[in-house]
């Protein structure tokens, strides 16, 4: 081998041929723009499946994923709804929450009004709230 062995060879190197070629994941293309075989959405086992069924060869479910995300497809499934979530408060709060920002707009033309807001219990800020309440004049104990 001699001085042309110890050469670097990575950069010259193309790397592993890619699982599907360019006419079979336009086909792959294709499926995903319709529904699934079984008429739901498109998960990475069914795409592996699909590219089991172009290539012959198998595939790991990882790779169906992963080529579904490579085609910049996203599983898109409507959130669910909470059975107790009170949608007549909900409309109350931002039909107040409008009426707020119309007086503060009026009150102060000039100003830029921002509305932020945060879901305190999914940050876990419950607890910290009531520990906050329930201290003492020094705050340096508290966690918020």
């Amino acid at each position: 081998m001699g001085p042309q062995g110890l050469r670097e060879r990575r950069r010259t190197h193309p790397g592993r041929a890619p699982i599907l070629s360019d006419i079979e994941q336009a086909y792959l293309w294709q499926a995903l723009n319709s529904l699934a075989d079984d008429g739901g959405l498109w998960n990475g086992p069914k795409v592996a499946t699909k590219m089991r069924q172009l290539t012959g060869k198998p595939i790991h479910r990882q790779r169906g994923w992963e080529y579904l995300r490579l085609m910049n497809f996203r599983q898109l499934v409507p959130r669910t709804q909470d059975d107790e979530a009170d949608t007549l408060a909900a409309a109350r709060m931002e039909k107040k929450l409008n009426l707020e920002q119309g007086r503060l707009r009026v009150e102060y033309p000039a100003a830029d009004i921002e509305v932020w807001a945060m879901d305190e219990h999914r940050l876990g800020l419950g607890a910290c709230a009531t520990a906050c309440l329930g201290a003492t004049r020094r705050t340096t104990n508290c966690c918020c």
